[in-house]
């Protein structure tokens, strides 16, 4: 079996090449990174292609002065992505199965859909229309205009259409999928992996702090709105937010006063080991997000041994049982999320236990060898039944 992929970035794309490659069945993997962004990710030279011209623009631009507004975002991304789509219909050859992750794959797979390949869309988050409408709830919430972004939700949909197969990683979105009409048939529900080799777990844990740890980028879809009403409301002594990753405009500029608590540390961008650093130094990771497709923090946190708190709008109800490695909330409760910090404060042992229960659970589900696994057995499925309808 010969599988070509095309990202605009990284993502989890070039785990699944990673893996392909293991297994032999990795014809090519297109790119919309510069190669020194890629090559770490261990797959051979020769089967990398790269197409940074528009995609290395649209990421600049967050260190401009000023910012676009969303039409002008929408507008130069799908430039990016319709670029490389067209290159990679170019330049695809032969193979058995397509993978365009979200964006990238519309001209491209209907090309290898008529050399008689499969088109497998590949979608890290929910449905596009579902997501949308979760935001711009979340933005009348928050008091601020809802994002629009119009030509990458028909694009999205388009490719949902058009594909074979349509991969997600958690049953969230998957669910997501079947309420926007997707036929469930279509839908391969594949969960992302942890390289646990890169994320371990203290060998004698013990946690003296109250620190309530946060990893990622800092937006409305994470639920930036309910961390801080959660931590507000958290009644024990000592306690911090600790904020690893970039705060959107739109965070910055409506929670000023939250992110300027003394006991809200804000670190930015910070290496991987470092993460693991402050998950294995945390109380708890929370991820309260509105709208997630799996969230890999929680995978690397459990494997870290730190439990975590997260929405039912995430990958945690793929990864945990509620209660035995950390807790999973309905969206938008905040009153929650401090009942079990608090719980977990009160009672450190049990905190302990949930912490070596994440590790033996990250340590069962086979990382990345099981998620390629999952998804070759699939394309199989779907080549030998495209060619029984034809006999």
């Amino acid at each position: 079996m010969k599988v070509v992929l095309s990202t605009a970035g990284r993502f989890h794309i070039f785990a699944l090449a990673k893996e392909l490659q293991a297994l032999g069945h990795l014809s090519h993997v297109f790119t919309g990174f510069p190669w020194f962004a890629v090559k770490r990710e261990g797959i051979e030279r020769s089967r990398v292609t790269t197409f940074p011209y528009v995609r290395s623009f649209l990421m600049g631009s967050r260190f401009l002065p000023f910012q676009f507004s969303w039409a002008t975002l929408d507008y130069v991304f799908q430039l990016s992505v319709v670029a490389q789509d067209i290159f990679v219909s170019r330049h695809l050859g032969d193979c058995d199965v397509f993978v365009g992750h979200e964006c990238v794959g519309l001209i491209s797979g209907r090309v290898a859909q008529a050399r008689g390949a499969l088109y497998v869309c590949d979608r890290g988050c929910s449905h596009v229309e579902w997501a949308y409408e979760l935001m711009r709830e979340e933005c009348e919430r928050a008091g601020l205009r809802p994002i629009l972004k119009p030509r990458t939700l028909q694009r999205e949909m388009a490719e949902y259409e058009l594909s074979d197969l349509l991969a997600v990683p958690s049953t969230y979105a998957a669910k997501s999928m079947a309420a926007k009409g997707i036929p469930t048939s279509k839908v391969v529900l594949a969960p992302y992996g942890a390289d646990v080799s890169q994320f371990h777990a203290a060998r004698n844990p013990t946690v003296h702090t109250a620190d309530v740890l946060y990893v990622g980028r800092v937006n409305l879809r994470k639920g930036a709105h309910d961390l801080f009403e959660a931590f507000s409301q958290l009644r024990i002594p000592n306690k911090r937010l600790i904020i690893a990753g970039v705060i959107e405009k739109e965070v910055t500029t409506r929670y000023r006063r939250e992110l300027s608590r003394p006991d809200v540390v804000c670190l930015g961008q910070v290496s991987r080991q470092e993460v693991g650093d402050l998950m294995r130094n945390s109380l708890v990771l929370a991820l309260p997000s509105i709208d997630e497709g799996f969230g890999m923090v929680l995978a690397e946190a459990l494997a870290c041994g730190c439990p975590i708190i997260a929405t039912d709008h995430t990958g945690a109800p793929d990864l945990i049982e509620h209660g035995r490695e950390g807790f999973i909330t309905p969206i938008r409760s905040p009153e929650l999320i401090v009942e079990y910090i608090e719980m977990l404060w009160r009672d450190p042992d049990r905190r302990i236990e949930m912490g070596r229960a994440g590790r033996r659970r990250m340590e069962s589900l086979g990382g990345w060898a099981n998620y390629a696994a999952i998804l070759v057995k699939a394309y199989a499925e779907a080549i030998g039944a495209k060619a029984a309808s034809k006999a």
